[in-house]
């Protein structure tokens, strides 16, 4: 696959919360303090389906990718794609 055929983009997500300490059970009640955690990813599409978008942050010649990371699709608000200065000419 080659890099040129790929779309660079950024992934507005959603994300889980956790708290790691002994809170009143009314801090929970107030969606302010615990709620689901606004995320940007930002790389090469590799996939967009009903299960999942999959994004590369790095490529090689060899055809290889590294640092991925698989968003599941219900947790994806916004996917924008993004452009060199050469594409937008």
């Amino acid at each position: 696959m080659a890099k040129e055929t790929l779309r660079r983009v950024e992934v507005e997500w959603l994300d889980s919360a956790t708290q790691m300490q002994w809170l009143p059970l009314t801090h929970y009640l107030d969606p302010r303090r615990i709620g689901p955690l606004p995320c940007t990813s930002v790389g090469y599409l590799m996939r967009h389906d009903d299960e999942a978008v999959v994004v590369v942050q790095s490529l090689a010649e060899n055809d290889s990718a590294a640092d991925s990371i698989s968003i599941p699709t219900a947790c994806v608000q916004k996917i924008r794609r993004l452009y060199t200065r050469a594409e937008v000419k």
